[in-house]
């Protein structure tokens, strides 16, 4: 018998071909680290052998179960996520990404270093079964212009 894990990982490697192919890297519209410098570091902090795709410092549910997504929530380390959702996140400049470990840094005085001390952790929850296909590749031209009114709304 499978395990839920296995299931998983198996629809994500299908998801993942069918949005950018068979040779993913090769796919201007798979997101890719710029800087050399920042590859190596990213690739020091990562446990290859935990790792069965991709690998991020977001983290994403999808589930129907109030239970299991308020453990998520509460139990999982992370900057920023969603629930039913991927990304979306990061288009909501009111949500603040709380970072992980040297990325959570930065703020130590007065309620910036109160608002570092609490952790802060983005979450949009959405619905289940609502895709928004502007987030899902082929980023076409149509795409990115409908995106662009999004940041200037």
């Amino acid at each position: 018998m499978r395990s839920v894990a296995d299931v998983f990982v198996k629809h994500a490697k299908e998801a993942l071909v069918e949005f950018y192919g068979a040779n993913p890297k090769g796919n201007r519209d798979y997101s890719c680290v710029i800087s050399a410098r920042e590859v190596s570091r990213l690739a020091g902090l990562i446990d290859p052998a935990k790792v069965v795709i991709g690998g991020a410092s977001a983290a994403f549910v999808f589930n129907r179960d109030q239970k299991t997504i308020d453990r998520f929530i509460g139990e999982l380390s992370y900057g920023g996520g969603a629930v039913n959702q991927v990304n979306i996140h990061l288009f909501v400049e009111s949500m603040p990404f709380g970072g992980v470990g040297p990325s959570g840094m930065g703020h130590y005085y007065g309620k910036y270093g109160f608002d570092m001390l609490t952790h802060a952790k983005t979450m949009f929850v959405a619905p289940p079964d609502v895709a928004i296909d502007h987030l899902f590749p082929p980023f076409t031209k149509e795409k990115n212009e409908a995106l662009k009114l999004w940041f200037e709304y």
